[in-house]
């Protein structure tokens, strides 16, 4: 979702960036390196954040938003409805055209976890539910962070606002706006959901996921890193001997750049003059960097990275935040 704005405001705690882990600092040039000793934090993956109240149209594509939720710090919030954001009608998943969309009903609008300064202030909408019904259990909204099999017939999600999905392999499976079959095969890390649930008053019952919608996946794949520092890309593990993650001296997981270039098809190229890698997909390149510095440069634009680039025994690791947002990857929570 691209955004325009210059200055940006958190409207919760933004999540941090940073790999943390319990063990002690090492330095790069060290070859025993000491694996990671636990997951990356699921904060990595918590990008949306959703909002509910009624709405009146604005021009130029924008809703406001009045906001129903008493303890919320902005009563008021402009909505961005850019080329990106899905309208759904909330109880068929149906899409529904902006101007379809009728004053004064409430909605729940998933946003970014940023708002521009601005009074009121505003964000682009990821999704938009509207049209429902008094006393409807509106579905939510997701991004899977990771997948556990239970057994044969159910599998657990794990998702980026905490939540757990128990999914049965007779659960109604929807893609959005394609005739393809999609199974649970297709729930994997990175995918995004919008989950209808049983609605039941029926004191001690829990309401169990009764549909599930599924949307394109717009990543580049997974990464999982064990204990011991091994990597698997889109659930295969890297093969045996391939160079492991570690952690830098400021605790920062770090990854090889390579190895996981190869992995997900990517060229790797290197320029001895400046000391610097480029990463390409095909003819387009993807972003170039110089080792030792903490920054990067993508489509001609320098970004600062989250930690120095480091060279190990003639190898290549870069930080997991900074390769999650330069390849387009997603980090799986255990």
């Amino acid at each position: 979702m691209k955004n325009t704005f210059k200055k940006i405001i958190p409207t919760t705690m933004l999540a941090t960036m940073l790999c943390t882990v319990s063990l002690p600092a090492i330095a790069a040039e060290t070859e025993a390196l000491q694996p990671i000793s636990a997951p990356i934090s699921s904060e990595l993956n918590n990008s949306v954040t959703y909002i509910y109240g009624s709405l009146t149209k604005l021009e130029s594509g924008q809703f406001m938003l009045e906001n129903s939720n008493d303890n919320a710090l902005y009563k008021k919030i402009i909505l961005n409805v850019t080329e990106d954001t899905l309208i759904l009608d909330a109880v068929k998943g149906t899409p529904v055209k902006i101007d379809d969309v009728q004053e004064g009903q409430i909605v729940y609008a998933y946003i970014g976890i940023t708002l521009a300064l601005s009074e009121p202030p505003m964000a682009n909408a990821e999704l938009i539910l509207c049209n429902i019904p008094a006393d409807f259990g509106v579905p939510s909204y997701h991004e899977i962070t990771s997948v556990k099999h239970a057994d044969d017939k159910t599998i657990i999600l794990t998702t980026n606002d905490n939540e757990t999905v128990n999914v049965s392999s007779d659960i109604e499976l929807t893609p959005y706006l394609t005739k393809n079959i999609v199974t649970t095969d297709h729930l994997i890390p990175g995918s995004k959901i919008l989950v209808w649930k049983s609605n039941s008053m029926v004191p001690g019952f829990k309401s169990v996921p009764t549909k599930i919608m599924l949307f394109p996946y717009s990543y580049r794949g997974y990464l999982e890193l064990a204990t011991d520092g091994g990597i698997s890309i889109n659930g295969e593990e890297l093969k045996e001997g391939s160079l492991k993650a570690y952690q830098n001296a400021d605790g920062i997981t770090m990854l090889p750049l390579r190895a996981i270039s190869d992995a997900l098809d990517l060229t790797v190229g290197w320029d001895n003059d400046r000391s610097a890698v480029t990463i390409s997909k095909g003819d387009h390149a993807i972003f170039d960097t110089i080792i030792g510095t903490e920054t990067a440069t993508v489509a001609g634009e320098s970004v600062f990275l989250q930690a120095k680039t480091e060279t190990v025994n003639g190898s290549t690791f870069i930080s997991a935040p900074d390769l999650k947002q330069l390849l387009n990857i997603v980090l799986p929570t255990k």
